[in-house]
């Protein structure tokens, strides 16, 4: 996202029952930015678009596979 560090993001299995009890749409970047160290970033301009809810994906114009 512009530089910033943020998902699609890909966690080990260790992380899950963290992100489980995530709650709202800025938990997982909280994640992220505790283990800062053990990052990888990855530029991926076309998947910074931010989708929580069923309402949030209705509004984007995505193509199907």
């Amino acid at each position: 996202y512009s530089g910033q560090v943020g998902i699609p993001a890909l966690f080990p299995r260790s992380r899950f029952h963290q992100l489980l009890q995530l709650k709202g749409d800025a938990g997982a970047r909280k994640l992220l930015l505790a283990h800062s160290s053990k990052l990888l970033p990855v530029d991926m301009p076309a998947a910074a678009i931010d989708i929580d809810t069923a309402d949030d994906l209705s509004r984007q114009n995505l193509n199907p596979l």
